[in-house]
């Protein structure tokens, strides 16, 4: 008697296996083993040293941090 859950739980996950996966076969997996070879670049492109200049966003910063604060004590006075 002790065979007969381990037997059912091996027919259940047997069966569970014959069944389709909706939607598998309507994958677009097979579009990207079509898809176009990257461009290849230069190596001596690739390999420069040093990062691209990124702009400085302090001024940003501090006109976002001054708009806030003038409304939170806009805020701060509506509420007293």
């Amino acid at each position: 008697m002790r065979t007969a859950p381990l037997l059912t739980a091996l027919l259940c996950a047997t069966l569970a296996g014959c069944g389709a996966i909706p939607g598998l076969k309507q994958s677009k997996l097979t579009e990207p083993a079509r898809a176009d070879w990257p461009a290849l670049m230069p190596t001596d492109d690739i390999l420069q040293p040093g990062a691209p200049e990124t702009p400085d966003p302090t001024e940003e910063l501090e006109a976002r941090a001054a708009a806030l604060k003038a409304r939170a004590a806009a805020l701060a006075q509506a509420e007293i």
